[in-house]
């Protein structure tokens, strides 16, 4: 279990303090703001996913930082924040037997709000936002549930349980795996509310464009102030609701791509021991369909952990799979309400048997705790014997590769390179189209030929040369972010350029184009015809031409003094 010493929060700016936990960043402010505001961010994964939420106030206070606490005050409310250990909380089973649940499981942190007076409002409206992020609403068991022996603390009835919102309970490796487990996030707890004289209730927790408490106006109007609300923010890997009276109980996932699987992970408790096994079925319009692989089954002893084992079988880019437990004894499983009929479970399967289509099945609105790891399948992809990407890390590719050299890659979405970026290079033709490239984000077309060289890109770092027909088109270029196009054949090297930084010479037909230039901003077309305004600039001593298309120049560039020259050519 997470413990750690008492730490002082790190102040980062004059706005912002940051405190770090085991599993993610926790700032408390707002960098982008120029006065401290009662606001946290929660991170995880690194900046992969994050909350923020906020109490809405337009005056200036600055924190108080007391130990691991920071304070905001205002003249009828405040605002605490500081990290929280690992929490045992107990819920009555069925039976009326305590069931244990560890909360806060990787830390987490309080926002603590004390209303000093009686508020005008029975509501605290926050701001929120989130990124990479679901939220599932927890609400209390219904009477079938609760007969079954499922049990959901208090604190878990009426809050939200937070996943990743794009990644699926297949990992492509046991990086991932441990990385990700189950795509849980953070759990927000239902706040407790307590006042002067210790008399407590709970309030209601709602998320919809902002998170709003609601603490019940009886209450609040009997209530000896201060007040003290306490959303609590855990960072948790499983799931805030057990069950132990299962034999046959699974969840439906999307398989990311194809590949093999190579084993099943399921958190489970027990004191009492059990034997256990997992497996995975096929989708048959929304149940479990024919029966793919399992695993051998295992004793588990006492034990309160995510358990794997090993399972393999094939799995397809695209399809729903069903990965699914069986015990026979009284194990707990752990799960968070879900999506509609995302559980499937029976409740007297004979263990260990994996027929097709299983009949008998209860459906529920639930995520179970439990996830696949896999091996990938296939390769680099080739066309006309060439490999088109060769030591690439990491690629998501929406759209279609080369066909026939018409596109070199259409609708990319993010290119990870190792090495030579298209490593060894992306050739066609016998011509090296992008070489040394670092990242790339495409959102358009390359097409060869001499046509167009780089369409519609956002951003291009680039550390070596690009040679279409033996021409440099730009060499030793730091950073390019273009609108427009490139053409060739002397007609526009450069159309419609946001900012250019160039670190060496650029060249177009044997001349300077542009020489030790720092920054370069154009907004109009850069172009060679028939009519030409020629300005000549004194700048720092050097001399700079530069052939425009247009009828107004900037003057007075760095208190220079500028000539210029018309001229016509036939």
């Amino acid at each position: 279990m997470f413990r750690e010493p008492i730490r002082t929060p790190v102040k980062i700016n004059d706005t912002t303090y940051e405190r770090e936990l085991p599993n993610g960043k926790v700032e408390i402010g707002d960098k982008d703001s120029v006065d401290f505001k009662p606001n946290l961010k929660l991170k995880r994964w690194g900046e992969e996913c994050f909350i923020k939420v906020g109490l809405p106030t337009s005056k200036k206070k600055s924190p108080i930082v007391e130990g691991e606490k920071i304070k905001w005050q205002d003249t009828d409310r405040e605002a605490r924040f500081y990290p929280l250990e690992p929490t045992v909380v107990t819920a009555k089973d069925k039976d009326n037997k305590d069931v244990e649940f560890t909360q806060n499981e990787l830390g987490g942190f309080e926002f603590e709000i004390i209303l000093k007076k009686k508020p005008s409002s029975n509501k605290i409206v926050l701001d929120i936002e989130a990124q990479g992020l679901k939220f599932y609403y927890q609400p209390p068991l219904a009477p079938k549930e609760l007969a079954q022996g499922r049990v959901r603390p208090e604190n878990v009835i009426g809050s939200y349980a937070v996943y990743h919102s794009t990644r699926t309970n297949f990992h492509t490796n046991a990086q991932d795996a441990e990385k990700y487990k189950c795509g849980k996030a953070f759990h927000i707890y239902r706040p407790k509310v307590t006042d002067a004289l210790g008399k407590e209730c709970w309030a209601e927790l709602h998320i919809n464009e902002k998170l709003t408490i609601t603490i019940p106006q009886d209450w609040l109007d009997k209530a000896v102030y201060p007040v003290l609300v306490d959303p609590n923010f855990g960072y948790e890997t499983k799931g805030g609701t057990s069950y132990a009276y299962w034999d046959f109980d699974g969840s439906k996932f999307t398989a990311p791509a194809g590949g093999t699987v190579t084993s099943i992970s399921m958190y489970l408790m027990t004191s009492n021991g059990g034997n256990v096994n997992f497996g995975y079925y096929n989708d048959n319009a929304g149940a479990p369909g024919t029966h793919v692989a399992h695993g051998t089954a295992e004793n588990l002893g006492s034990f309160i952990d995510w358990k794997t084992i090993a399972v393999s079988g094939s799995i397809t880019n695209g399809n729903f799979y069903w990965l699914v437990g069986q015990q026979d004894a009284t194990i707990f499983m752990y799960y968070d309400g879900g999506d509609a009929n995302q559980e499937a479970e029976d409740a007297s399967y004979a263990f260990d048997t994996w027929g097709d289509n299983p009949s008998g099945l209860s459906y529920y609105a639930a995520v179970l705790s439990i996830f696949a790891t896999y091996t990938a399948g296939g390769g680099g992809e080739t066309l006309y014997g060439q490999a088109i990407l060769v030591g690439v890390g990491s690629t998501t590719i929406l759209a279609k590769k080369i066909s026939r050299g018409e596109v070199l890659f259409e609708g990319v979405g993010n290119l990870t390179a190792i090495g030579n970026a298209i490593a060894a290079q992306v050739t066609l033709y016998g011509q090296a189209l992008l070489a040394g490239v670092g990242n790339l984000t495409v959102l358009g077309k390359r097409t060869l030929k001499g046509t167009t060289t780089l369409a519609g890109v956002g951003n291009l770092t680039a550390s070596a040369k690009k040679i279409l027909r033996g021409t440099t088109i730009l060499a030793g270029v730091g950073n390019l972010t273009t609108v427009g196009k490139k053409v060739l054949r002397g007609v526009s090297v450069l159309a419609g350029v946001g900012t250019l930084t160039a670190v060496g010479k650029t060249t177009k037909g044997g001349k300077v184009v542009l020489a030790g230039v720092g920054t370069l901003t154009a907004t109009g077309y850069s172009k060679v015809i028939r009519k030409v305004i020629s300005l000549s600039v004194k700048l720092h001593s050097r001399a700079l031409s530069v052939a425009l298309h247009g009828r107004s120049l900037i003057t007075n560039l760095h208190n220079r003094s500028l000539s210029v020259k018309t001229r016509s050519k036939p």
